[in-house]
């Protein structure tokens, strides 16, 4: 692929409804950009908030312990003249009194009941900035991305259907998650319940791959964008956005995952700032172009015989 210069970047827009698809596709990119870091924001307080409900539950809940005399054999234990005889005993753990004494010192205490219900608040409203920066913004930037040129057409592919696809999944997973949680809470009855989990698992599986396809068309569409403006900060935000896919992934890693995990969003954090600043100085650089008007036609009159 020839390597093009700015003056030349502009030189595939000759139509005025291309440049404005290509101008409004980097708007709607970069406005999507700031509703995720807004988004990436409040859920770094949510996930401040869910530390400290763990923290408070972990200690008073613990669970129960029934024990019930089952019928077996006796077994003698002989200690000199002594002769004792123990019938064995089976400890049933009932998961189903662990849930209501859970549940039961969440509604006894204003304050977790406080933590709790700004740890939700919290973390709906992450949620729903982050589909509105993904589905209304980011997703419909790329695609008018791609209807401008060519070139974007493969990464805005890979956008929407990871994006948008994968999220609208993990949705569903959330929402049927917490379905069975208010089923379990309302009946206190741990039927289904695994085989929900394993439901909701399958689920969470396929919405990370979807979304790690979406992650790669945004590396692609980052790369797309440094071939044709020649700016590094691109190039950089596409190694950078490279990095954090590598981390996530390591993310499973016992023991290591979990710091992974907290490197991964600080570098995130920083790639879509980067990410930001780059596309509004392409949004400054396309808007000062100028498209070549199209000539007059001329009226050629035939020589006179």
């Amino acid at each position: 692929m020839s390597r093009l210069c700015w003056c030349d970047v502009l030189s595939w827009i000759q139509s005025t409804e291309s440049r404005e698809l290509y101008i409004r596709g980097l708007k709607q990119i970069r406005s999507g950009v700031l509703i995720i870091l807004v988004a990436n924001i409040i859920g770094l307080v949510a996930a401040g908030l869910l530390f400290l409900l763990l923290v408070a539950l972990v200690t008073p809940v613990q669970w129960r312990v029934v024990t019930e005399i089952t019928p077996g054999r006796i077994v003698p234990i002989s200690g000199g003249n002594i002769v004792i005889n123990v019938t064995p005993r089976t400890h049933v753990y009932r998961v189903e009194d662990s849930l209501r004494e859970f549940f039961n010192n969440i509604l006894k205490s204003p304050n977790i009941l406080t933590l709790v219900t700004a740890t939700v608040t919290t973390l709906l409203v992450s949620l729903i900035l982050s589909l509105i920066g993904y589905w209304a913004r980011l997703v419909p930037g790329a695609r008018r991305l791609g209807r401008a040129s060519r070139e974007f057409t493969t990464a805005s592919t890979l956008i929407w259907i990871g994006y948008f696809w994968g999220y609208f999944i993990l949705l569903l997973v959330i929402l049927i998650g917490l379905g069975v949680l208010a089923y379990t809470i309302v009946t206190e009855s741990t039927i289904g319940i695994f085989t929900a989990i394993i439901g909701i698992s399958v689920g969470f599986i396929v919405a990370v791959i979807l979304v790690i396809i979406g992650h790669i068309g945004l590396i692609v569409l980052a790369y797309k964008l440094y071939e044709f403006e020649k700016n590094t900060l691109y190039l950089i935000i596409a190694i950078l956005l490279i990095v954090v896919l590598i981390l996530t992934l390591t993310g499973f890693i016992p023991y290591v995952g979990p710091f992974m995990l907290i490197g991964t969003s600080i570098l995130g954090f920083i790639t879509w700032i980067l990410l930001y600043i780059a596309l509004g100085e392409s949004i400054r650089r396309a808007e000062s172009q100028q498209v070549p008007p199209t000539p007059p036609a001329t009226l050629q009159i035939p020589p006179s015989l």
